[in-house]
């Protein structure tokens, strides 16, 4: 890693400037100190976002589950609320990404053994208004989702989702994005846990000019069992759009390419990715690496014709209704083919509910790993022996997927245990780092504190 030029500081809060650099105290001269709490504030103008990522990352090595010198970067809205935080420790990357609201919070700890050369983040003020738009997406941007193109609201039951790596459902769906194959880059999915078949989900394209032919090229992913299929749908107005593509039912482990040639049509029209859920919730489908290039394709995909358009919008448009007559609540499950909705513990609990039995279809229980069983209301995170004897604060309380059963909380090494069968060397070291965690929120309360008490001060 090559060091950048910045002088590092401690407690740096910024209001002015379109871009910069943070680093470190010490920074490039010598190792930051141990027992170091550092936090920088940058606040761009309302309605503008802070894209950032990392220059230079050497801090202490990761234990075997937290960080003991970290990065913390907060995840705040306009209204100053904190959504979240991830954290960075080691020679961890900190990719390319965007604040949710106009501030970017960041904040630096060490503990009391062990420092290291530091870090460098880099930010830039982005205003995605101002952003012109962008035919060719490969959703590795300080944006996932590229200017100018949109989540279908109006027409659709879901919206894609964004990631690097894989998806959360085991057996389905990409390991990595096309492009760059690592952690670093992104790509679009559709996450099938949490919603019914024949869902779909729309992804519409900045509007192109249909007076020239062009090539549309991208990639696509399915994997798992019971997948649904990928349309690619050429849309003029409300009223008027025609299939171009379907994918079929086959599957990959890998990336597939798709090559597509847009004939002229001197009317201006979008392109639409419609992805629609299987019959499994082992379905995810992927995209990557959009491209619109003027002329032919070398090596085109067979257009539908006319009837196999009408064919397909038929086989796409059997709308959600027919299946789901009723809306239902968040924590609630709609039945498909009745007009129903029971609670979503009711599902794949072994007694039939819906009239057509469809909350007892799919559930796999024999595809769970070890001890554990399915649910289709339980939460998104798994509780292990490194949370200690509290289970972890989780956003998803209500996710299908495999868990451990209320009696055996505790996900360790494949197995469902309770926390006292926790091997004793993770038990201590939980103490050992619950107890610095205590001790550096006393810390930080105290400095609030100071920092308050300062500014009364000042304000007199």
């Amino acid at each position: 890693m090559t060091k950048a030029n910045v002088e590092g500081s401690c407690n740096v809060e910024i209001h002015e400037g379109t871009s910069g650099l943070i680093a470190s105290p010490g920074f490039p001269h010598s190792n930051y100190s141990n027992d170091v709490i550092c936090t920088y504030r940058i606040v761009a103008p309302v309605g503008s976002h802070i894209a950032y990522r990392s220059l230079y990352m050497d801090l202490e090595r990761r234990g075997r589950t937290n960080c003991y010198d970290a990065v913390n970067i907060h995840f705040v809205d306009d209204d100053n609320s904190t959504l979240g935080l991830e954290q960075y420790c080691d020679q961890e990357e900190i990719f390319i990404d965007a604040t949710p609201g106009n501030t970017l919070l960041v904040e630096f700890f060490s503990d009391d053994t062990v420092s290291a050369s530091g870090f460098v983040i880099e930010w830039t003020v982005v205003n995605p208004a101002a952003m012109p738009p962008q035919l060719n997406c490969d959703f590795d941007g300080a944006f996932a989702l590229c200017p100018g193109w949109t989540q279908i609201q109006s027409d659709d039951n879901f919206d894609w989702s964004f990631t690097r790596g894989s998806t959360p459902t085991r057996d389905t769906g990409p390991y990595f994005d096309h492009n760059t194959e690592s952690g670093e880059g992104r790509y679009a999915f559709i996450e099938a846990s949490g919603v019914t078949m024949d869902q779909f989900a729309q992804l519409a394209s900045p509007p192109i000019d249909g007076d020239l032919n062009h090539c549309l090229q991208f990639w696509y992913h399915a994997r798992g069992k019971g997948v649904g299929s990928l349309a690619v749908i050429r849309k003029f107005d409300e009223n008027n759009h025609e299939v171009l593509w379907l994918s079929g039912p086959e599957t990959s482990e890998d990336w597939q390419p798709v090559n597509l040639t847009l004939p002229v049509t001197f009317y201006t029209a979008q392109i639409i990715f419609e992805a629609t859920r299987g019959n499994s919730f082992f379905s995810d489908l992927a995209i990557d690496d959009i491209k619109f290039n003027v002329g032919l394709c070398v090596n085109s995909q067979s257009l539908l014709d006319a009837e196999e358009t009408t064919q397909a919008l038929t086989q796409l448009r059997v709308s959600p209704s027919t299946h789901t007559t009723q809306d239902c609540e968040k924590d609630e499950f709609a039945c498909i083919r009745s007009n129903e909705c029971i609670k979503r513990e009711q599902v794949c609990d072994d007694i039939i509910d819906c009239t057509q039995g469809s909350d007892e279809d799919w559930c796999f229980s024999e595809w769970c790993p070890g001890n554990q069983y399915w649910g289709a209301c339980v939460d998104g995170c798994n509780y292990t022996c490194a949370d200690g004897p509290t289970s972890p604060l989780c956003v998803r309380k209500c996710a299908y997927r495999c868990a451990c059963p209320p009696g055996a909380p505790v996900l360790h090494n494949g197995w469902c245990i309770q926390f006292s069968e926790c091997p004793s060397d993770i038990v201590t070291e939980v103490i050992t780092r619950q107890t610095k965690e205590k001790v550096h929120g006393e810390v930080m309360t105290l400095y609030e504190k100071i920092g308050y008490e300062i500014k009364v001060h000042n304000k007199k």
